[in-house]
């Protein structure tokens, strides 16, 4: 089991779906997540006794030498972090703009943005309605996602990976976000739904919006794939 700081990497955001995918993605790699204690009443459910997770204090967080920072355009509060550690910001709901700004304010190692992070657990995350309609058609009941149009979007395990894989990352400290996500109109979106779950009901209303993002920096077929990937956990959950 990893005891040095420097094989420790503290994770902190007011969205606990958030972390605790941020948190399996740190494990995964052999490398123990330390997460504020706000959140450990969920943490003990998702990874049992893990060793390799840690709830701690403000304080305690602080001391770790790494940290990524999750941040949504609908949080409300602002989360502490060690001035001198080594941090990734990982923004979801913020424009390319937003990004830079969050970028300058915090002076990260580096910034990573998604427009729609969907999955298990994100129905309190900004857009929403692709994660309610997956629920909705596993449940076998009809939804109207409520916006039509071009939006990025990412899948919340690519989006934990790619927070993790940036902090891990030699690239210097710099105000450029990388922008993730796969550009999908909601025609596609409807498309792969009805692949995963034939016959499901879900459609789409609302005024028509155009993704800020202008490219898509995950592969092909990622939505499909995250579709999938979210099937199996909810498949998984419901057997609990």
């Amino acid at each position: 089991m990893p005891t040095d700081v420097k094989d420790q990497i503290a994770i902190s955001g007011e969205n606990t779906c958030l972390v605790l995918w941020v948190a399996q993605a740190v494990v995964e790699r052999g490398i123990r997540a330390v997460i504020h204690q706000d959140h450990s009443h969920l943490v003990r459910k998702f990874f049992g006794a893990n060793p390799l997770i840690l709830s701690q204090t403000t304080s305690l967080l602080g001391s770790v030498e790494n940290h990524i920072l999750v941040k949504t355009k609908s949080d409300h509060k602002d989360e502490e972090y060690s001035e001198k550690a080594r941090l990734v910001v990982a923004g979801v709901g913020f424009n390319p703009e937003e990004l830079i700004s969050l970028a300058k304010r915090y002076n990260p190692h580096r910034t990573i943005g998604a427009d729609i992070v969907f999955g298990p657990g994100c129905h309190g995350l900004p857009y929403a309605g692709l994660t309610k309609g997956i629920g909705s058609a596993f449940n076998g009941k009809g939804f109207r996602m409520p916006y039509t149009g071009e939006r990025c979007y990412a899948h919340v395990e690519d989006f934990a990976c790619a927070s993790v894989e940036a902090l891990l990352s030699p690239s210097p400290s710099n105000c450029s976000p990388s922008q993730i996500g796969e550009l999908a109109s909601v025609e596609e979106i409807l498309r792969d739904l009805e692949y995963v779950f034939p016959y499901n009901g879900i459609t789409a209303q609302g005024p028509r919006t155009n993704s800020p993002f202008d490219d898509a920096r995950l592969p092909p077929h990622s939505i499909l794939q995250g579709i999938e990937k979210s099937q199996a956990v909810l498949k998984q959950m419901s057997r609990i």
